[in-house]
């Protein structure tokens, strides 16, 4: 039984009977759309079989999300709060005390997960800043250890691994330029 269907934000249709093949199979079925654009269905683009999309998850990007949910779009009865995925940084640069400490400063990242998904955050060096998710699965605390620069690799995949939705790799700075001016500085740089 098929799992996974990953549509890329090339595709800008979806044609008859597409996915007319699948039996039954809907809810046990996870559809990745990938493009903020959400392409157009042909109306029997799950063909005769009208209980394959009955219970299958939907994954948008965010940014996506009122595209994806208008009103007559054949998806938008599967979009809701738990259904998006994307990344936001809350507050990329803190201070840092002036008495030479640079260790205990946090910035926040805040993700959207779907169900079924998982967030990681790996720092490359943690004797600069560690990453660490949080209780709630969505939100990445970076905290400075010293100075530095380090990256930090955040992902979103499916619970099973069998698919990363997102991939980036947060630069994070910790500089100790005067006593006045230290700060943890998180930049974004997307790579998926």
């Amino acid at each position: 039984t098929l799992k996974t269907i990953v549509i890329p934000s090339s595709v800008t249709s979806v044609g008859n009977s597409a996915f007319s093949g699948l039996k039954n199979s809907g809810s046990n079925t996870t559809l990745i759309m990938l493009g903020e654009t959400p392409p157009t269905f042909a109306n029997n683009a799950f063909g005769k079989n009208k209980d394959f999309a009955s219970g299958m998850t939907v994954i948008i990007p965010t940014a996506a999300k009122s595209a994806y949910s208008a009103n007559g779009y054949i998806l938008s009865s599967f979009v809701n709060a738990n259904s998006t995925y994307g990344l936001t940084v809350s507050n990329p640069t803190i201070k840092v005390s002036s008495d030479g400490e640079t260790t205990g400063n946090t910035a926040t990242l805040i993700a959207d997960v779907p169900t079924g998904c998982t967030l990681t955050a790996v720092s490359a060096d943690p004797n600069i800043a560690t990453a660490a998710v949080g209780e709630d699965g969505g939100t990445i605390t970076i905290t400075s250890v010293g100075v530095g620069e380090t990256t930090v690799t955040i992902k979103i995949a499916l619970n099973d691994a069998s698919y990363t939705l997102l991939e980036k790799t947060a630069t994070v700075t910790v500089i100790a330029a005067d006593k006045e001016k230290k700060t943890l500085t998180v930049t974004d740089r997307g790579v998926g």
